[in-house]
C-alpha cells in the first residue's frame, strides 16, 4: 500500500515538473516574437443623410509572420 501511493505522488510530481517546463518554454517562445507590423488606414467614402454618418475605411496590414 505504501509503495503505490508512493509512486503516484512520484508520477504526479514527474507529471507537474513536466508541465511545467512546457509552460515555461511557450511562454518564452511567445515572449521574444515581435508583433509589431506596419499599418496603414484610408478613408474610403464619408457620407452624412439624415444625421446618420456612414464612414468607409480601408486598413492595409501583414498579419502573417
Amino acid at each position: 500500500m505504501y509503495f503505490s501511493v508512493y509512486r503516484g505522488y512520484l508520477v504526479l510530481a514527474y507529471t507537474l515538473v513536466v508541465l511545467a517546463i512546457q509552460m515555461f518554454a511557450c511562454f518564452l517562445s511567445t515572449i521574444l516574437v515581435d508583433y509589431r507590423t506596419g499599418t496603414e488606414m484610408k478613408t474610403l467614402k464619408v457620407e452624412v443623410t439624415n444625421d446618420l454618418g456612414h464612414i468607409t475605411f480601408n486598413f492595409d496590414t501583414d498579419i502573417l509572420f
